[in-house]
């Protein structure tokens, strides 16, 4: 499977962060990728200016849109913590974020 872009990735991100506990951005990357079926090869793949990992960026940007929503607050940097209202906003979701 390839990477999936971040509107896909917007949905399990916020699946994951709403345990309620606090994750760090390995975390959720690591759990997203399992959940994609990503190969290790995968997993490794870069940007084309080669600093920084293709899942991880899409992650990244995933978490800023859910931040701008609302929907995830980051109580210390690189940590997330899913809010009340993603509980309300995830039973209303279908499939995607679209």
């Amino acid at each position: 499977m390839a990477i999936p872009d971040y509107q896909t990735i917007m949905l399990p991100l916020l699946q994951f962060a709403g345990d309620g506990k606090v994750h760090s951005k390995r975390e959720a990357v690591d759990s997203l990728a399992s959940e994609f079926s990503l190969t290790d090869e995968e997993r490794r793949e870069l940007l084309p200016s080669g600093k920084q990992g293709l899942l991880d960026n899409r992650v990244a940007w995933a978490k800023s849109y859910l931040k701008q929503a609302r929907l995830i607050g980051t109580p210390k940097r690189g940590h997330e913590l899913s809010r009340r209202l993603q509980k309300k906003f995830q039973a209303r979701t279908q499939a995607s974020l679209d």
